[in-house]
């Protein structure tokens, strides 16, 4: 399927990317053939964008900086090129604490998801689906807004995919219309 994405691509499509290096690197084969030439330029500045949101994340102040309205913006990572970066796509936030993160994804992620409310939190500085959702449906109006009619591609994650997909779902294009406008969207996922 990513044989499909390299076929059809070109250097002005956008691509966007979450601060987890495991998006480069699946994102890595493309980006090495659209931009050869400042390719390592490219992945320096990404890492250093994922260097602040590890930083954040340890001392859990991640939290506050991504719900923070002038946090919530694309960042293009060099100006000749339509590669951004962006906070918001990363995945929900949960609490750094590594054995509660272990045994929370041991006990089923989903079954725990389904017996909790959508404003729920998972601990103490962690967000709620809610939260989740309404970072991530600020993304896609702003890339709606900015490169409505362009072909975007998004480097996530499955639960960013989810509520990209709940966001397009809910969406009553008659009734607003007027306030989105959703410019030849497709979304497509490939494994």
């Amino acid at each position: 399927a990513f044989e499909q994405i390299q076929a059809n691509v070109t250097n002005d499509d956008i691509i966007i990317l979450s601060p987890l290096y495991r998006t480069w690197e699946t994102a890595m084969p493309l980006l090495k053939k659209l931009y050869s030439e400042k390719y390592e330029l490219l992945e320096s500045i990404y890492k250093n964008y994922c260097n602040s949101f590890q930083s954040m994340f340890d001392d859990e102040t991640i939290q506050i900086y991504i719900h923070e309205l002038d946090n919530q913006k694309l960042i293009q990572l060099l100006p000749e090129f339509p590669i951004y970066i962006d906070f918001r796509l990363c995945e929900l936030l949960l609490t750094p604490d590594q054995q509660w993160w272990a045994s929370f994804w041991s006990d089923g992620l989903p079954k725990i998801q389904l017996k909790r409310s959508y404003e729920t939190t998972y601990g103490d500085w962690s967000e709620s689906q809610r939260a989740f959702y309404d970072r991530v449906s600020s993304l896609i109006t702003e890339v709606n807004d900015t490169f409505g009619g362009k072909q975007v591609m998004y480097f996530g994650h499955g639960g960013t995919g989810r509520h990209f997909i709940k966001f397009f779902a809910d969406y009553d294009f008659d009734k607003e219309r007027k306030q989105k406008k959703i410019k030849n969207g497709d979304i497509k996922t490939y494994y």
